[in-house]
Order: structure tokens, then C-alpha cells, then sequence
């Protein structure tokens, strides 16, 4: 027992990072109640900073990042990219050391315009 004690006083002494998972559910629409979206977030705390944010946001700018590295649109997945999406457009991240919230909203529309002809 004293051990167990002493390995967990160990982590948390010397962890710099803790993440903490949630399952986030929501309802997007609120004419549509029966429309629920369900994904993972992740809350990480760490002595200076804690920071909430959404898995599929870091997945997909992963993605993106690597698909840049590796010479630009040759390599884009279009639906590996909508399997990305998501419903949290926010991250909110907390600094400790100056106390200060920040909330930072992500609000990407996509315009596709088309340009009728006639023959």
C-alpha cells in the first residue's frame, strides 16, 4: 500500500501534463431535437495552463499540416477531411500565471460560387 502511495505522489509530483477525455453531446439544431452530435474533447491541465479543445480540430489540423508539408492538394483526402468535422467551435484555454480566460471561437465558411452560362 505504502508503495502505490508513494508511485501516485510520484506522477503527480513530477506529471507535467494531465488530459482528461469527455464525450461531448450536443444539439446543433434546435428545430431538430432529434439531431444529436456526439465527439471527444479534450481538457488538459498543466500547472501554468489548462486548455479545453475539440479531438476531431487537432486531428484535422494535423492533417492538414502534413498534407502542406508534403506538397499541398496532391495528397488531399476529401473524406478523410469530412470525417473530421466538428461541432466544437471553440477552444477555451486558461493561463494560470497571468489569470486570464481566453476563448477563441473557429468559424470557417466554406462559399462555393458557380457561374451559370448560357450556350
Amino acid at each position: 500500500m505504502g508503495i502505490l502511495a508513494m508511485a501516485l505522489l510520484a506522477q503527480a509530483t513530477f506529471a507535467q501534463t494531465n488530459r482528461f477525455v469527455y464525450q461531448v453531446t450536443s444539439k446543433p439544431d434546435i428545430n431538430n431535437k432529434s439531431d444529436i452530435k456526439t465527439e471527444n474533447a479534450y481538457l488538459d491541465i498543466s500547472a501554468e495552463r489548462s486548455m479545453f479543445y475539440s479531438e476531431n480540430r487537432i486531428k484535422r489540423d494535423s492533417v492538414m499540416k502534413a498534407n502542406f508539408q508534403s506538397g499541398g492538394a496532391r495528397g488531399f483526402n476529401r473524406e478523410q477531411m469530412e470525417g473530421l468535422r466538428t461541432n466544437i467551435n471553440y477552444s477555451i484555454e486558461k493561463d494560470k500565471k497571468i489569470k486570464k480566460q481566453f476563448t477563441k471561437t473557429v468559424w470557417v465558411e466554406i462559399n462555393i460560387l458557380t457561374k451559370k452560362t448560357d450556350l
